[in-house]
């Protein structure tokens, strides 16, 4: 907990107004200090730079690295999400070519029933057979 409230006051610049100089920010911190906070206080009040413990800096390193980690995800992320757009406006592309040719046959079918009527007059065809039986006169006339 204490680095990150000295990583908020030091690096970021940001200042509670209770903390007007370093020593009230170490007295606020600490309380009393041992002799390595008193150690560390002089050196700050002094301007001397101050060396992270190894604890501190693997703390620090761990945040890196898993920062450096959750956006490579959001890059892979992003990918995945490119290739799936592809692959609905490809899907989206076949299914209006089928539509196109299931309209193009529609088309087809009702010009060969036309072609067929105006050939062998009104009737019925059997798909199974191929016979095509003509309505008879009357049965048109009444529809």
């Amino acid at each position: 907990m204490t680095w990150i409230v000295v990583k908020q006051y030091f690096l970021t610049g940001s200042q509670d107004p209770e903390w007007a100089t370093k020593q009230q920010f170490w007295s606020q911190l600490s309380g009393s200090g041992d002799t390595q906070e008193t150690k560390l206080k002089s050196q700050m009040s002094d301007g001397e730079a101050v060396k992270f413990s190894e604890e501190e800096l693997q703390s620090l390193q761990e945040l890196q690295n898993t920062y450096a980690s959750i956006s490579t995800q959001f890059g892979q992320l992003k990918v995945s999400k490119m290739n799936l757009l592809r692959q609905l406006d490809s899907l989206e592309q076949s299914e209006n070519a089928l539509e196109d040719a299931w309209e193009d046959n529609r088309k087809k079918e009702s010009e060969l029933v036309q072609s067929l009527t105006e050939k062998y007059g009104p009737g019925s065809l059997n798909p199974e057979t191929g016979e095509y039986t003509p309505v008879k006169s009357e049965e048109t006339d009444n529809n």
